[in-house]
């Protein structure tokens, strides 16, 4: 299945309002208004895993068929956890 137009439309959208969010400054913010601010991002992040877990998922499902490596599967659930490995792995 492709991706259609409007799921294309989202992740453009999404991408445009992350750069508009990275531009801002919150200098002029007060302590509170950081706070809430940090509060909203931290729910956000959370909320990106919802959509994230559901390709991994369907990634995995489509591995055990053998559709694509189950390494890359791997990969992508943990991005993080594998770079840092290969970052450790790096200074021994």
């Amino acid at each position: 299945m492709q991706q259609s137009r409007g799921d294309r439309r989202v992740f453009d959208a999404l991408d445009g309002a992350l750069d508009r969010l990275c531009e801002l400054s919150f200098d002029v913010f007060t302590t509170p208004e950081r706070l809430r601010a940090l509060e909203r991002l931290e729910r956000v992040a959370r909320r990106l895993r919802t959509p994230e877990r559901a390709l991994i998922n369907q990634l995995d499902a489509q591995a055990r068929r053998g559709g694509v490596g189950r390494h890359a599967v791997l990969r992508a659930g943990r991005p993080v956890a594998y770079h840092q490995g290969r970052r450790r792995s790096a200074y021994r």
